[in-house]
């Protein structure tokens, strides 16, 4: 067979030559990588080194040659002698010396790994139509669940969480309380299992009929709960005449659209409730705010505004009896019948003397005006600070510096 070679190889081409020729037998010889290059590790790992597929796209470009059995070269790239290297264990090893690097490969080995996987092509993994040998059972017997039918909820229940987990429970709940350096909280069985029991009862907890929807009011979730409250609240009021109303928070820090901002504020995020409370702070009636209330009051918001008609919403719910006697109502700024008042809600033609002119007045001195149409008397006196009140009920007489 005529071959013949031409010069300059590279690594991938002198494989070529070698794999595809049962004829010829040689090693191969490549040179060093580039400088840049840190390491000339083939891609493959420790099992599969030495493959000819695991060779890098560098190592198949980079110049090689050919040594054939009688000491002949086939593309000759260096005039330098390269000693032999007796390889045994491997099929491709890396050798450097100071000016070229050896890759010698073991071809027998690939020729055989090859024609191994020639052959593995050829022969199908499918067997057209094939089934088992073996006889499956004619059918699988029915689940039957009848000794569960006259069982309670809470027999089931008990067939895993039974008096072994119980005990259990006891015993590691007594002695986590001692680990605490806590007194022995003598828990019983019979405790355990109504702790459990109100576990359960929590998952199922509800306070509304999730059919019935007001879409106008955002605490329809709670709602019936909160006018079973309010009702309780009312019938348990025993009068008293002086009354507040103000906001108050809950604290909440989780995503509804009620919850509020109020800088300055103890509690800054939650819920806000306006409430009507005894100066001993006792609960008579309460609304939460979210906006638009749907408890809005046309008449009153026309009469009063939208920030007092709400109180008198939550006044028309406590009975006729109770409702029929004169209380004093007490209040911040946003309104007031007895309380201070924002210098933007006076009446323009307020006939008191200008804030900015009253800041230069002794301390103590006062001055006050009265609405013969409504009954207010406005009262402005200079404190540390110039102060503004109104009152329904109590004039200058009670005033003391």
């Amino acid at each position: 067979m005529d071959i013949r070679f031409e010069p300059g190889l590279s690594l991938s081409e002198a494989l070529d030559i070698l794999l595809n020729n049962d004829e010829i037998e040689g090693d191969i010889f490549i040179e060093p990588p580039n400088p840049s290059v840190d390491t000339d590790e083939d891609s493959g790992d420790e099992d599969g080194s030495g493959l000819v597929d695991n060779l890098s796209s560098r190592q198949l470009t980079a110049n090689a040659e050919i040594r054939l059995g009688n000491k002949e070269r086939v593309g000759d790239f260096c005039n330098e002698l390269v000693q032999p290297i007796d390889i045994s264990s491997t099929s491709i090893s890396t050798h450097r010396s100071p000016s070229v690097e050896t890759l010698v490969l073991t071809l027998e080995k690939h020729r055989k790994w090859l024609e191994a996987r020639k052959k593995s092509k050829q022969i199908s993994r499918w067997e057209k139509g094939a089934d088992f040998d073996i006889e499956r059972p004619a059918s699988f017997p029915e689940p039957d669940y009848s000794r569960y039918k006259s069982m309670s909820a809470i027999e089931i229940f008990e067939k895993f969480i039974d008096t072994e987990i119980v005990e259990h429970l006891v015993v590691e709940t007594r002695r986590y309380a001692l680990f605490l350096n806590c007194p022995d909280p003598n828990i019983t069985e019979e405790e355990i299992r109504v702790f459990i029991a109100i576990l359960y009862i929590c998952r199922l907890l509800h306070l509304a009929n999730n059919i019935d929807i007001n879409q106008n009011d955002k605490a329809w979730k709670i709602r019936p709960v909160i006018e079973m409250l309010k009702k309780k609240c009312i019938e348990n009021f025993i009068p008293e005449q002086h009354l507040a109303y103000d906001e108050s928070m809950v604290k909440y820090f989780g995503r509804h659209s009620c919850k509020q901002f109020i800088r300055g504020k103890p509690i800054r995020f939650g819920y806000k409730v306006w409430c009507l409370n005894t100066k001993d702070g006792y609960l008579v009636n309460f609304e939460l705010y979210q906006g638009k209330s749907p408890k809005a009051n046309t008449v009153y918001e026309q009469l009063f505004g939208k920030a007092a008609s709400l109180l008198l919403v939550l006044i028309d719910e406590i009975s006729a009896e109770k409702r029929q006697l004169n209380y004093s109502l007490y209040m911040d700024n946003l309104f007031s019948a007895i309380g201070t008042i924002r210098e933007n809600r006076i009446p323009k033609d307020c006939p008191l003397q200008n804030k900015k002119l009253f800041t230069k007045k002794e301390r103590g001195y006062f001055e006050t005006a009265m609405d013969k149409n409504d009954g207010l008397l406005y009262v402005r006196w200079m404190d540390n600070a110039v102060v503004t009140m109104i009152s329904t009920s109590c004039g200058t007489k009670e005033m003391s510096c």
